[in-house]
């Protein structure tokens, strides 16, 4: 079961982390890099799979594009070789997995705090959010800037729980 299950919310990445790792000056290894996503996920080893952990570039920089599994929902990071910096972090709930959850309704007020609750020195007024309908459900999508992040999120109405949480550094 996902960690946080007892919140009513899937267990989504923490904002993405300027933490340095001590490493050489060929930087961080593949390994490295995936228990960094692994930790920032709370995600314990033995409960990633389809696991891969791919070195690519981004804007000129050396990273590694790291993706995992769980039963509860699917994990992409952008992470730097360099020094473990993560730049990216996606999360996106498993359906299958969501819809056997009990959770508790959510009006779109409740969501802009509840998001804010998750990015420190966010308020609900730093949010934006708004309601969207596909065949009959109800979600509310968003946004959010904080300290050179930028947050995009979807929220099950009927749960409360955030189905995908995306936190991308801008720096």
């Amino acid at each position: 079961a996902a960690p946080n299950a007892l919140r009513n919310t899937a267990v989504m990445p923490d904002q993405p982390t300027t933490q340095t790792v001590s490493v050489e000056n060929e930087g961080i290894t593949q390994e490295e890099a995936y228990a960094i996503c692994l930790e920032n996920a709370g995600v314990a080893a033995e409960d990633a799979f389809h696991d891969k952990v791919e070195q690519d570039r981004e804007n000129g920089n050396a990273i590694y594009d790291v993706e995992f599994e769980t039963n509860y929902g699917d994990y992409q990071y952008e992470v730097t070789v360099e020094d473990g910096t993560i730049l990216e972090a996606d999360y996106e709930v498993n359906e299958a997995w969501a819809r056997q959850q009990e959770g508790t309704p959510m009006e779109i007020e409740a969501a802009a705090s509840f998001v804010a609750n998750q990015v420190p020195g966010a308020t609900a007024q730093d949010v934006q959010i708004w309601e969207e309908w596909d065949d009959g459900q109800r979600w509310y999508e968003g946004r959010l800037e904080q300290d050179g992040i930028i947050y995009e999120f979807e929220i099950d109405s009927d749960t409360g729980m955030i189905s995908q949480w995306k936190a991308d550094y801008r720096g």
